[in-house]
C-alpha cells in the first residue's frame, strides 16, 4: 500500500501528464518518468501508470515534498525534485 509524505513543497503538483523527477532517499538514484493512463504505461519507454505505488504515491504530492511507499516489509522513500505540468512541456 501507498501513501504519502513530507512537507509543503510550494511546487506545481504532481498529476497524470506531468512529468516527474525523483530521488531515491536511499540510493540517490535520480530518475524521471511521466505519469500516465495505466494503458499508456511503458516504463522503459519513461512512463508509468497513474495506478502505480509510485504514482500514487506522488499524485497530490508537490516539487520538494517527499513520497513513501509501503511494500511488503520495505519502506522506499523517493523525493521530488522536479514537476513539469503538460502544459509545460514544448512540443
Amino acid at each position: 500500500m501507498a501513501r504519502t509524505d513530507g512537507a509543503k513543497g510550494g511546487g506545481k503538483t504532481v498529476r497524470v501528464g506531468c512529468r516527474v523527477k525523483f530521488e531515491n532517499a536511499s540510493t540517490r538514484e535520480i530518475f524521471t518518468y511521466t505519469i500516465v493512463q495505466p494503458d499508456e504505461a511503458s516504463p522503459g519507454a519513461g512512463t508509468i501508470a497513474s495506478d502505480c505505488p509510485l504514482a500514487i504515491s506522488a499524485l497530490g504530492r508537490q516539487q520538494g515534498e517527499t513520497a513513501v511507499i509501503h511494500a511488503r516489509e520495505e519502506v522506499r522513500t523517493y523525493r521530488i525534485l522536479f514537476v513539469e505540468a503538460p502544459d509545460d512541456q514544448s512540443a
